[in-house]
């Protein structure tokens, strides 16, 4: 008699389509979550997965009110652990937590990443100083989207499973 070779072992994964942001009277975070459940079926001795069974999927609309902050309470956010998307428009701020593994780097959502996207490259996309047409936002890497008064239009998401710092409208912005 042959003993049974696998294990098996259920996990959830979640997956996010449809991300929007609204932004009139009230803004919103708005996108689809997509919770799949699979049973996998691991190798006892190599743990190598060998199936990955389906066992439900479910969908679900959600949206977040983003709330409009100052400066000095993005700095308390910042040194939470919880994840945030973090919206400028010209001086002002509007945060909501959002969840762990939402990847945020969509086009569609407010437009252009005039930093580098594509064929189009900021000429300014340099270390440089700013005399010799750089950029801080470069220089400083990964800093903070309220430290730079030039970009007026943009987007941050910190202490993500992928952060992002997204540039839609900046005033330093050098056309190719």
């Amino acid at each position: 008699m042959t003993s049974t070779v696998f294990n098996t072992k259920t996990i959830t994964t979640f997956d996010y389509e449809n991300i929007e942001l609204t932004h009139s009277r009230i803004s919103t975070l708005n996108f689809t979550q997509i919770a799949r459940t699979f049973k996998n079926a691991y190798h006892k001795s190599t743990k190598k997965l060998l199936y990955r069974e389906l066992i439900s999927e479910t969908s679900e609309n959600i949206s977040l009110e983003l709330q409009k902050v100052t400066k000095s309470d993005l700095a308390k956010i910042r040194n939470q652990i919880l994840p945030y998307f973090i919206f400028k428009q010209h001086e002002e701020y509007y945060v909501t937590q959002i969840p762990y593994s939402l990847h945020i780097t969509s086009s569609a959502l407010l437009g252009i990443h005039l930093c580098a996207i594509s064929s189009i490259i900021c000429q300014r996309l340099s270390a440089s100083t700013d005399e010799n047409k750089g950029c801080a936002k470069v220089r400083d890497y990964n800093a903070k989207i309220e430290d730079y008064e030039w970009i007026t239009i943009g987007y941050e998401t910190i202490n993500a499973k992928h952060c992002s710092f997204i540039v839609i409208d900046c005033k330093h912005y050098l056309q190719p």
